[in-house]
């Protein structure tokens, strides 16, 4: 996986899986992503390891993960509610 570095992104793309480039650079988005198509050994490795165990995280790490995300946009408090399970 290829994406632009924003806030949280290693804890969504691990360096394990794929890579960072700079936000708003054409030519490095282009450049990473031309780099893993020439490279199916990376690609397939990318891959194993993304679909390895433990590489999902639970519903309430997602939660707070996404409740941590919309502190930071908002700059306001909010509540993370999850159901038992």
């Amino acid at each position: 996986m290829v994406a632009t570095a924003h806030p949280y992104a290693r804890e969504i793309v691990p360096a394990e899986t794929g890579e960072l480039v700079p936000p708003a650079d054409p030519a490095a988005l282009a450049g990473a992503v031309t780099a893993l198509l020439a490279d199916p050994d990376r690609c397939r490795a990318a891959r194993r390891e993304a679909q390895g165990p433990g590489r999902l995280p639970s519903s309430r790490q997602s939660a707070e993960r996404i409740a941590e995300l919309l502190r930071w946009v908002t700059a306001r408090p909010v509540r993370v509610l999850v159901r038992p399970a």
